[in-house]
């Protein structure tokens, strides 16, 4: 007298299992986009001469084309998207987190100077897909007393080629523009610094911070996995480029690792 019991049961459990999988598939095809880890090395901070190593972590998804994660930009919604809209124009907001700083602790030559931590971020992102490169724009303001405090607007071109079947090589020149409040925080010096540190008075204004170009390349070994290496360089500019606290006004990036890819 058991036996339908059972039997129901287990088609119940059965039945339970398939949905749980089917579910699971369409959550996982929902997500598009690559995680990478692996080593950069940089400056230790803007308009340093001195260099540091540290771990990598690039992540870049997207799902449904609503809702993005990114390591550059931070966890946002599109408001428009190309991909949904079948047109050229996304627009995006994020919320995110700034980790261009500036701490007495990384060079001794800094003692006088206040710390600049890094910065809770809200950022408005555009991009326009001119089919040769998609040009985008992201404005960003950081918020809280102990980082800059800032707004900044960076205009980039992204290229991308694909040399063979597996292999892409990207290319990304950009202009970074900074109001006062940042230029003023990283790279200016006040009286009251200036008389207790080995620096002359320094006024950072608004303007072009810097220009630079990123070159990559991505070596894919299957469908999912791959290797990857960037190389960023930039120049700065202006009052960032003459700050008594600007060591070297050439700063290049270097970054390699695993990439999988979704």
């Amino acid at each position: 007298m058991g036996y339908p019991t059972m039997s129901i049961g287990v088609a119940l459990v059965a039945t339970s299992v398939a949905a749980t999988q089917v579910v699971a598939q369409e959550v996982e095809s929902s997500w598009e986009g690559h995680i990478g880890i692996g080593l950069r090395h940089e400056p230790v901070y803007s308009g340093s001469d001195k260099t540091e190593n540290s771990a990598a972590l690039d992540i870049n998804l997207t799902w449904n084309n609503l809702l993005f994660v990114s390591s550059e930009t931070g966890v946002g919604a599109y408001l428009l998207n190309a991909e949904r809209t079948g047109g050229d124009f996304t627009l995006g907001l994020a919320v995110g987190y700034d980790a261009n700083e500036r701490l007495v602790a990384d060079d001794n030559r800094l003692s006088g100077l206040r710390d600049v931590k890094g910065s809770p971020t809200l950022q408005l992102l555009m991009e326009y897909d001119l089919g040769l490169a998609d040009v985008e724009l992201n404005v960003s303001r950081a918020f809280g007393s102990d980082g800059h405090e800032g707004l900044t607007a960076e205009l980039s071109a992204n290229f991308e080629y694909q040399l063979s079947t597996r292999t892409y090589l990207g290319f990304s020149p950009s202009i970074t523009w900074a109001n006062s409040n940042y230029m003023t925080a990283l790279y200016g010096v006040s009286s009251g610094q200036a008389a207790n540190s080995s620096f002359s008075k320094h006024k950072a204004g608004s303007g072009i911070e810097n220009v630079g170009v990123e070159l990559s390349i991505t070596h894919l070994l299957n469908d999912s996995f791959g290797l990857y290496g960037a190389a960023e360089y930039s120049a700065l500019q202006g009052d960032a480029k003459n700050s008594p606290v600007t060591f070297d006004s050439s700063q290049l990036e270097l970054t390699t690792g695993i990439v999988f890819r979704f």
